[in-house]
């Protein structure tokens, strides 16, 4: 079995065992796009409140990049039994190849986070278009690709850790990135740059070289980090 057929059973396996933290993924986002929306609709109307961008900012900087990852009691779980441990050491007693592992678990934040995230954007855009605070059509696709291949690369890095170290430690590696995006934020709105309000202005004037570049940052992403994903679980002692 190649790579891509083996990689894709484990990554339906998945899906078919986490069906409902799938449902309740969507669901979430559902709800996050509501609660998000009053921010959002400011800056595509061009009149965002200053003392609010940095919530949208930290918002899109931290919680997007981890759509791709499913909301169950099995994931819940990694801090206190090391579940991804425990399952990654599983997989390797079987026949089951280091390439197919790697492909399915990709495989699987695709087939999740693409979905929720057209789900979101696409939520917010056919809001905004109800009550006339749409951006145009090209704008706001330029807008949803900047973010969504931001969120591909970042997730890529979760994944490669989620991989490569125990429950406690991803925890803690999860919320330095959390501390280095809020400090990020902190920064960039004492100094009075609001980078989705930089972001939405910057696709109004249809520059598209901010979600080229969040694109390309992905597919590198995706080509290195599947590697380096690789190369950790192979060096990676399971049974300690």
């Amino acid at each position: 079995m190649n790579d891509w057929r083996g990689g894709w059973r484990i990554a339906k396996h998945e899906l078919r065992r986490d069906r409902m933290g799938l449902m309740f993924t969507i669901i979430f986002t559902v709800y996050l796009t509501a609660v998000t929306f009053p921010l959002t609709k400011a800056l595509f109307a061009g009149q965002p409140d200053e003392s609010w961008t940095w919530a949208i900012d930290f918002m899109m900087l931290s919680v997007l990049p981890s759509m791709g990852f499913m909301v169950s009691g099995f994931t819940m779980k990694y801090w206190k039994d090391d579940s991804f441990t425990r399952k990654l050491a599983l997989w390797r007693t079987m026949p089951i190849s280091i390439p197919q592992i790697v492909t399915g678990r990709l495989l699987l934040l695709f087939v999740v986070m693409i979905p929720i995230l057209f789900i979101y954007f696409i939520s917010q855009y056919v809001i905004a278009l109800a009550i006339g605070q749409a951006l145009p059509l090209y704008p706001f696709v330029l807008y949803a690709l900047f973010w969504s291949g931001y969120s591909i690369a970042l997730a890529i890095q979760y994944v490669y850790w989620e991989q490569s170290v125990s429950g406690k430690k991803y925890f803690l590696i999860c919320s330095v990135y959390l501390v280095i995006i809020a400090v990020l934020v902190a920064v960039l709105w004492f100094s009075g740059i609001g980078l989705t309000r930089h972001l939405t202005a910057s696709v109004s004037r249809g520059e598209w070289w901010y979600p080229g570049s969040a694109l390309a940052a992905a597919a590198l992403s995706v080509m290195f980090g599947s590697r380096l994903i690789a190369g950790s679980i192979r060096k990676r002692d399971l049974l300690g």
